[in-house]
């Protein structure tokens, strides 16, 4: 009976046992996601910074003219700016979650971030509604994506007879006269009407809002616009095309079935397919994507017909103004970036086209890294400074044009311009309230803790996150502080450092030479090997980094030199912009922390690293 009734009891305990184990199981955190420090340096973020890593993706708040603004970004490009130009360390604490968590938490920042990015296009529609009804009384013309790709010369090309005889044999041969003639008198006809309700501005929300007055006209003339272009063969503008290089290896003649071209072929159909889709069947918005879906139409017809490579200028039309001129110093790393990119362009021609079904993003990244070679070889030729800040969306095409239209008359016309002034004030209002940005309230850091803790219900994101924050509370508003209660507070499974540019190859020639030899030669900017100082940085002489106990003397320094470059900039100011003056001025303002034994100040590069 005893051996029974233990026999019994241990039955029991294993099957209590086996029921909780896939419980248990199912709840065993197997995913991880990363916050991120990144160290204090001059400029942007000159008190640190903050992100969020899931995968290849960051999250993070900027500081965007007064909004907190949230940001998504590669993290290869990410790391290049924050690690290797900005030269500043990034610091990482890996927290372990269930798949489930994870994807809350990356759900509601893809939603945040698109939902933002509507209101801001809404906010910047409402005051575009403003200038296109001053445009209107003034008769002047308005700015349109997408128009400024073709050159306005009747029946140049037969490129786009394809779309033309599908569309006659679908719809009819007036169909495209027709509806020229119907978007016209929509254009003429289409009076201004405030929108009928206020806009709702909800951060884990996605807004629904009418087509506003500006983007109605901009989306008719587009389409006018784009029906024109067809029906009178326009041919693209002069100087738009960049050749990429050889479509085939060489002789067009024998190989016409090589895959790129086969891969351009597949995608020019499916072009024109999406072409005439939405010229039938249009849909709000669609104006401006049809003009660069006929301009891309364009550019592979005529790459299939030379077998050269030839891709839209993804960047805008630059004046020579305001450019500076490009130092001997500046060439080296402008000549890397440049062998980096004809590798890029190299490799995308020969593998990225490879592949059986034709993908735009592809596509697009050779018009990219295309577009950003054109422009550095012409810096390096001109010797002046190149702009690549601009590249990183599809071709915009911007064009101006007087829009026919005759629904107002003149005395309406300024009372419709206050009434629209009035609306993109008050949501100005609504988005400033909503997003404005706040030294301690509302900043990168308490704005990341409110949308991780808003991707879970009150008090689960201690269940998924193993600890809780409170935005600004302990002062967590300071972004190193923050990573310690990261590290104190969730389940951080690992912690990792990347050092930035300087302090990696400060490591290499550590392990070369002897430290003080490096430090001697290595810790002042007059003679450093690594550093060239650059504009930006402000004046400084000793790097303090490292050197915790020596910053208040090493600080006395620099603030000594920053003062005498601050003297000499009394003098050069009316030659050189001051410049010099600000650098000075600069350069005393970040010694300051210095003597109080905080670093601020590293230097940063205008390059990426060797490696």
């Amino acid at each position: 009976m005893i051996l029974l009734n233990r026999w019994r009891r241990l039955t029991a305990s294993l099957a209590l046992l086996w029921m909780l184990h896939p419980v248990t199981g199912a709840e065993h955190p197997n995913e991880s996601l990363e916050f991120l420090y990144i160290d204090a340096n001059t400029g942007g973020s000159s008190g640190g910074h903050t992100a969020v890593k899931l995968d290849d993706t960051v999250y993070h708040f900027q500081n965007d003219e007064g909004y907190t603004r949230l940001a998504r970004e590669n993290w290869q490009r990410f790391r290049l700016v924050y690690n290797d130009v900005d030269n500043r360390n990034i610091h990482g604490a890996k927290i372990a979650l269930l798949s489930e968590d994870l994807q809350r938490i990356r759900d509601r920042l893809g939603l945040r971030f698109m939902a933002q990015n509507r209101q801001v296009d809404y906010l910047t529609a409402l005051q575009r509604d403003v200038s296109f009804l001053s445009a209107l009384e003034s008769h002047a013309p308005v700015q349109i994506v997408g128009i400024g790709f073709f050159d306005r010369r009747a029946h140049q090309t037969s490129d786009f007879k394809d779309i033309d005889d599908a569309i006659e044999i679908d719809h009819g041969p007036g169909f495209i006269r027709s509806e020229r003639l119907r978007l016209q008198r929509r254009l003429e006809t289409l009076a201004y009407v405030p929108p009928a309700k206020p806009a709702r501005l909800e951060p884990d929300r996605y807004p629904i809002y009418d087509p506003t007055f500006s983007e109605q006209l901009e989306d008719s003339y587009a389409h006018w616009f784009a029906l024109t272009a067809i029906d009178q063969g326009w041919p693209l503008r002069d100087g738009l095309l960049i050749e990429a290089g050889p479509l085939d290896p060489t002789d067009t003649a024998t190989h016409s079935s090589h895959p790129n071209r086969g891969w351009l072929t597949r995608y020019r159909d499916q072009l024109r397919e999406a072409i005439i889709r939405t010229l039938v069947s249009p849909y709000p918005g669609s104006g401006s994507p049809l003009l660069l879906s006929l301009a891309r139409y364009q550019a592979i017809s005529l790459s299939l017909s030379t077998g050269k490579f030839l891709v839209l200028d993804v960047l805008p039309n630059q004046s020579e103004r305001g450019r500076g001129e490009l130092s001997e110093a500046d060439k080296v790393p402008l000549r890397r970036l440049i062998s980096q990119l004809q590798k890029t362009v190299h490799g995308l021609l020969a593998e990225g086209f490879r592949q059986p079904e034709p993908d735009e993003s592809v596509y697009h990244r050779l018009e990219v890294a295309a577009s950003e070679l054109k422009e550095s070889q012409a810096g390096l030729s001109q010797e002046r400074a190149i702009q690549l800040g601009q590249s990183d969306g599809p071709p915009k095409g911007i064009g101006y044009a007087v829009i026919p239209n005759h629904a107002m008359s003149t005395p309406q016309l300024p009372r419709a311009r206050a009434v629209a002034a009035q609306k993109a004030q008050q949501f100005l209002e609504q988005m400033q309230t909503a997003y404005q940005y706040q030294l301690i309230t509302h900043n990168c850091v308490t704005e990341l803790v409110r949308a991780v803790n808003s991707s879970f219900e009150q008090g689960n994101e201690t269940r998924a996150l193993g600890g809780h924050l409170d935005p600004g509370a302990e002062q967590s508003f300071v972004p190193f502080r923050f990573f310690e209660l990261v590290r104190q507070r969730y389940r951080v499974t690992g912690t990792e450092t990347l050092p930035s540019q300087r302090n990696r190859r400060l490591t290499q020639l550590n392990h070369e030479e002897s430290d003080w030899k490096v430090w001697a030669r290595e810790g002042n900017t007059l003679t450093s090997t690594i550093y060239r100082p650059r504009l930006g940085d402000s004046a400084f002489l000793m790097f303090t980094e490292h050197a915790f106990w020596t910053r208040p003397l090493l600080g006395t320094l620099n603030f000594g030199y920053a003062l005498a470059t601050t003297s000499a900039g009394l003098l050069t100011a009316p030659t050189d912009q001051a410049s010099l003056l600000k650098e000075g001025l600069f350069g005393m303002l970040f010694s300051i922390p210095e003597l109080g034994l905080w670093n601020i100040r590293k230097g940063t590069f205008n390059d990426m690293s060797p490696d």
